[in-house]
């Protein structure tokens, strides 16, 4: 992981790689089929569960008026993260 980056992100970081070691330890062993892997589920699976670990979540009030990016910058998460709210 970087050094450079901001605590709150480390913490996503670190959610969203957790999924990855607890569940998804079977494509590491599958690793001569990669080409029949989702990598985008796989992915998308491991954003959710960080931010449900992390019960991160968006109130539509506070946020009226802001950008995809804005938000994203201000929760500490990625623009492609918001979609699962």
């Amino acid at each position: 992981m970087r050094d450079d980056l901001p605590y709150q992100y480390e913490k996503l970081v670190l959610a969203h790689e957790l999924r990855h070691v607890l569940l998804h330890i079977e494509v590491t062993k599958s690793a001569y089929n990669s080409k029949l892997i989702n990598r985008g589920k796989l992915e998308k699976q491991a954003d959710y569960f960080a931010l449900k670990l992390l019960d991160i979540s968006i109130d539509e009030i506070s946020y009226e008026g802001y950008t995809q990016e804005q938000i994203a910058e201000d929760l500490y998460i990625t623009e492609r993260s918001i979609n699962y709210f």
